[in-house]
This record gives C-alpha cells, structure tokens and sequence, in this order.
C-alpha cells in the first residue's frame, strides 16, 4: 500500500546457478564406482556403467566456488584420465553463474598377471611389457587385451625346465589378459660332476 507522496523502489535481485555433469567412461567392462564431493547435496554418490557408460548430472549449484570431485579406487580398475570440458580437473573445477560442465572420468578394466618360482634351481622372470621383473617383483596389473609376454632366465648353474598354469612349455609365455592369471617358472639346478679317486694297487704274480 502506497500512501500519498511516497516514492519507494522494491529491488528484486536473482542468483544464478552453476550446473555439473560426471560423466563415467569405462573400456573394458561394466563397474560400480563410488564419488565424494563435500559441495553436492550428497557427499558421496555411485555410478555404475552400462554398456560402458554412465552420468550423473547436479544442476541449480551455487556458483561463484571451485569444487572438488574425487573417485574412490576401484578393484580391478585403474583410472587412466580425469578432465572437464571447461579445462579445469576434477579436483578443482571453479563454477562461474551459468556454468554448465562436464566431468569426465576414464576407467580401464585391468587384470592381475602373478608369476612365481619353482624347483631346485634358480632364475628370474621378466615381462614385455613392462610390469614383472620377478625377483622382485612377481604381481602387476595389465590393462584387459594387453599381449604380455613372459621370459625366463636361469642363473648360472641352473637351467629353465618349463612353465606351469596359465602357460605349459619352455620357450617365452604369451598370455593375452583376459582375467586375472598366474604361472610359474620351474627352474633346475644343473647336476655337478663328482670324481672319485681310487689308490693303484699292483699284484705281482709268480711266473
């Protein structure tokens, strides 16, 4: 109600808002994967690929703040990239008023390779690529498809007898991963020479 005389102004002021997709890539398989930011209405939230793919998407976000998107690390599946179509990370993605990015995570399916040592000899197994060098390392993951080749040398006074499990033989391992494998080198020692001497004895016989 205005009463006579009275000049008033009424002020409407309107906040805009940021939206935010997380897009999920996976190469390989289907998985659930878990995600934790502290800004969105949830503070952890899953999405699980079908057909390879899957996207959550957070509209009216207050904008004007960086937030913080993190992937909780999956069994079987190593993370190979994480980027925003705005070129910032997902770690840090500042939200202007009117924003609308995407996140996009990469997945790929990955599969343990576990080699091991047997027999009475020694030696150590190396792989192409890169990944086992057992000794010292006998574990790794390969991501789904990779050809990994497997190649065992015996140590000195030892020789290479076969492989066992995911490969049979004796020359190199050629193992496609396809699931988790393991395989095992047999190595045995080579045997010593061992000379035994025996004292001359001479008889001398009666003509």
């Amino acid at each position: 109600t205005l009463e006579a005389g009275e000049d008033v102004t009424c002020t409407v002021s309107n906040k805009l808002y940021a939206t935010l997709t997380i897009q999920k890539e996976a190469v390989g398989g289907d998985g659930t994967f878990t995600f934790t930011s502290g800004y969105f209405p949830e503070n952890s939230f899953d999405l699980t690929t079908v057909g390879g793919t899957a996207q959550r998407t957070f509209g009216d976000l207050p904008s004007n703040l960086t937030y913080s998107i993190n992937e909780t690390p999956t069994p079987g599946w190593a993370l190979a990239d994480a980027s925003c179509d705005n070129g910032d990370t997902p770690d840090a993605v500042f939200l202007a008023p009117g924003d609308d990015v995407t996140c996009t995570f990469t997945n790929e399916r990955v599969f343990d390779l576990t080699v091991s040592t047997d027999g009475t000899g020694t030696g150590s197994v190396t792989s192409t690529p890169a990944g086992i060098d057992c000794g010292s390392t006998c574990s790794a993951d390969f991501t789904a498809g990779t050809v990994v080749t497997l190649t065992a040398t015996a140590d000195t006074g030892s020789t290479f007898a076969g492989w066992s499990g995911a490969c049979t033989g004796t020359g190199d391992c050629v193992l496609t991963m396809d699931a988790a494998k393991s395989v095992t080198a047999t190595f045995t020692l080579i045997g010593q020479k061992h000379y035994i001497y025996l004292p001359l004895i001479s008889k001398n016989l009666a003509p």
